[in-house]
């Protein structure tokens, strides 16, 4: 069972690494991968938040604050608001 810490650190390791990109590729391989880390930031996001009473509204703006200020108006902005956005359905 993975610790509230251990779930932070691999969100925010996960999403530096992710490719927000994978949709336009055409490789399955490529697509397979991001949609299985996809599904990994969603689930330690609902985990976060929901089990362990993390802010939402704060680990949003940490998330965000991974990337510079130019790249937030880009598809890694949007996608990770999309991400949080699933706590609200």
């Amino acid at each position: 069972m993975y610790t509230k810490e251990q779930l932070h650190k691999d969100l925010l390791k996960d999403l530096r690494a992710h490719d927000y990109s994978y949709m336009y590729s055409e490789s399955e391989e490529v697509w397979l991968k991001a949609k299985q880390t996809r599904f990994d930031i969603q689930f330690r996001i609902l985990n976060l938040v929901i089990m362990h009473n993390y802010n939402r509204e704060h680990l949003l703006n940490e998330c965000l604050s991974l990337f510079t200020p130019q790249y937030l108006e880009g598809l890694a902005h949007r996608e990770i608001n999309k991400f949080f956005n699933i706590l609200n359905q």
